[in-house]
């Protein structure tokens, strides 16, 4: 049975998860981070890369030698690449690679290994796509803090990763939410849960208690649960509310857990790992889902997250608070949803049933890139074809994509 690496960004703080699924499995396992994590993440791995010392060629010019050297000359990272290629048979790569270019992507495919890259979110997503494909369904766009990176330079980065992934990857693993520029076909991500941390206790209080603990509060739309609390409030509805932010993940969950109803999010269609753990823990969790504009992403039909927007938070909150039977009813069906879809073990299995059957159907065929976006710009599209030609010799490329122009755009 071969071992699995499972790096390097620890996003949702996924790592320590699957390495639970796939130890119970029977699975030796071998996990890195290579980027400090925030303070609300756990980032269990046995090698943090990013807290050992490294060289620093910060005085070397021009700067892109010194970008090269830190790249390639990072001997902790260069150790704990050599250490897996030896020692792993299996890849399991969430929102990184070891390299800034992804040799390492092509390494282990030569090397006979198997690769698998997860997508979780900003990863693969950008602003222009996004929004053009939230339009389209008459979704409102996901909202960036001030500071988001809207260069070519950053366009580049995002599509080096995502085609790479599509070139060499055995198995491509993501949603639609964040996969607008996405051409090969790929399965769906499922949230790894480790169940043990999340104990399930059934009841709802009549004066329920309501916290939203945004990582990011443009992208999560706090000012809209706040406004729908602050409304509810002044209209004597009765229920405690609790904003919580900044706490270790640990701390966290202790505050979900007292919790009755959580308020994930206005903007991104999908659960996410809070939204997760809330049902674990047998929470009411209000999250947008994209049910009432057809965005289909293939979330099993007992889901019981409760759809809302930026408009309806008001009257689903209020819903909600005032049907105590509801709440007790949806709390017991997100334990159960969770304990069938999401448990480690069983994320970890489906993943390994999806490489050792190479005929099986993707969930998605992505279309919007190809027959609907247009470039925010002639500087973009250039880029956006150089990534294109980059996996055009692919054998999944010409059945899935084809040769063709339109909108500045080359296939």
């Amino acid at each position: 049975m071969g071992k699995i690496f499972i790096g390097l960004l620890d996003i949702a703080s996924q790592i320590s998860d699957w390495k639970k699924g796939f130890s119970e499995l029977g699975y030796d396992t071998l996990t890195a981070s290579i980027k400090k994590q925030h303070v609300v993440k756990r980032n269990e791995v046995d090698i943090d890369i990013s807290s050992l010392w490294r060289f620093s060629y910060r005085g070397v010019r021009p700067r892109k030698l010194q970008s090269w050297l830190q790249d390639k000359w990072d001997f902790n990272k260069n150790r704990v690449f050599r250490k897996a290629l030896k020692e792993c048979d299996i890849f399991i790569m969430i929102g990184s690679g070891f390299y800034r270019h992804y040799e390492d992507f092509k390494i282990i495919k030569e090397s006979g290994k198997k690769l698998i890259c997860i997508f979780t979110g900003d990863d693969s997503r950008w602003y222009h796509c996004m929004k053009q494909e939230f339009e389209k369904f008459g979704m409102d766009p996901m909202v960036y803090e001030p500071g988001y990176d809207y260069s070519l330079f950053n366009l580049e980065q995002h599509l080096e990763h995502l085609r790479n992934a599509e070139k060499y990857a055995d198995v491509i693993v993501s949603i639609p939410n964040q996969a607008q520029m996405a051409l090969r076909p790929y399965h769906l991500f499922f949230c790894a849960i480790n169940i043990d941390h999340f104990s399930y206790k059934e009841g709802q209080r009549i004066v329920p208690k309501v916290i939203h603990a945004p990582s990011n509060p443009h992208f999560k739309g706090t000012e809209h649960f706040l406004s729908a609390v602050e409304r509810l409030k002044n209209e004597g509805v009765a229920f405690e509310f609790e904003l919580i932010q900044g706490l270790p993940n640990m701390e966290a969950i202790q505050k979900y857990r007292d919790a009755d109803i959580i308020l994930n999010q206005v903007y991104a269609p999908c659960g996410g790992k809070l939204a997760h753990e809330g049902m674990a823990l047998g929470k009411v969790v209000l999250t947008r889902m994209g049910y009432d504009k057809g965005y289909d992403e293939k979330t099993p039909l007992d889901c019981p997250l409760i759809d809302i927007s930026a408009t309806s938070v008001y009257e689903k909150l209020k819903e909600v608070i005032l049907d105590i039977e509801l709440r007790k009813k949806v709390g017991a069906q997100g334990r159960s949803y969770v304990e069938k879809y999401n448990q480690s073990k069983i994320v970890a299995e489906r993943i390994l049933n999806l490489l050792n059957d190479s005929d099986k159907k993707p969930d998605f065929e992505p279309d919007f890139f190809r027959d609907h976006f247009v470039p925010e710009s002639k500087e973009a599209a250039v880029i956006y074809n150089k990534w294109n030609k980059f996996v055009s010799d692919c054998s999944w490329y010409k059945q899935s994509v084809g040769s063709f122009k339109r909108d500045l755009l080359e296939f």
